[in-house]
């Protein structure tokens, strides 16, 4: 993620302002405050949409995450590699699990 130029927030700021405008009238014109956060410079969820797993950090443990354990099938966004945080990610383990369970 680029974000370490104030020009990359000034253009987010600008879309980000059109859009309230035309959602919200007249009252959006004339934003009080805004604030640009940059994710990536965050040093415990590295530019990621999982506030605490970045992705394949699960490589040392993620075979007992992953495997079926009896008839025990695990699925959900932490047991998804590099979707590891993310709504695709827990669907695409959802599926995982469920053909394990089918076959």
């Amino acid at each position: 993620m680029g974000c370490t130029t104030t020009d990359r927030f000034g253009q987010d700021r600008k879309v980000v302002w059109t859009g309230g405008r035309r959602r919200y009238g007249p009252r959006a014109r004339t934003p009080i405050d805004s604030v640009d956060h940059c994710r990536g410079a965050e040093p415990f969820a590295p530019g990621g949409p999982h506030p605490a797993v970045t992705a394949y950090a699960t490589v040392s443990y993620g075979k007992a995450l992953t495997e079926p354990h009896g008839r025990v099938h695990w699925a959900g966004s932490e047991t998804a590699g590099e979707w590891a945080g993310t709504l695709n990610g827990a669907v695409l383990t959802g599926r995982r699990a469920a053909e394990r369970v089918i076959a």
